[in-house]
């Protein structure tokens, strides 16, 4: 029994933004068609490749930075709020689980080949201002106008402080 029904193909990109077809309901193995079926799905192909050319040939579409930066926001859904160094340094000096936590939240973020050793479930030891902190901290690098040199500041002064606590805590 042969099928008549139209080819569902879905024209998208993969990784490398090359197109791809994804024909959704493609017969399977051993499947049964008649001349004029062939011919249709054959078209339907045909086409579908003709797409996939023009998109091909098309010019690279270029986006500005704050283009991006609103596409970004709406697809996260949320508004990312940009850090307060001044403040996260003032909770990592006053130091306990929160201000270890923060710190490590930060140079983790920062610098991204340094594990964050914590466990997510740690967050609700934070008030509100250490949940907040921790959130403009993992979206630090995802508002206008940030700086990789003031970031690498915050950085350092972290890292002073954490040391200057150890040293204290040593004696």
């Amino acid at each position: 029994m042969s099928q008549n029904r139209s080819l569902h193909i879905e024209i998208t990109s993969d990784r490398r933004a090359k197109p791809l077809a994804i024909v959704k309901n493609f017969p399977g193995l051993d499947a049964e068609m008649y001349s004029d079926n062939l011919r249709k799905m054959a078209a339907q192909l045909i086409q579908a490749a003709d797409d996939m050319d023009a998109l091909n040939s098309e010019q690279p579409q270029t986006i500005s930075i704050d283009d991006l930066m609103v596409k970004q926001e709406q697809e996260r859904g949320i508004d990312p709020l940009p850090l307060e160094p001044e403040l996260l340094l003032d909770r990592i000096a006053q130091g306990g689980h929160s201000g270890q936590f923060l710190a490590d939240a930060f140079l983790s973020t920062y610098r991204t080949d340094k594990p964050f050793l914590h466990s997510l479930g740690e967050l609700i030891h934070l008030d509100a201002e250490g949940f907040r902190l921790f959130h403009e901290i993992l979206h630090m690098r995802h508002v206008p106008g940030w700086s990789d040199d003031a970031l690498y500041h915050v950085e350092l002064q972290i890292k002073s402080i954490l040391k200057f606590s150890r040293m204290e805590a040593a004696q």
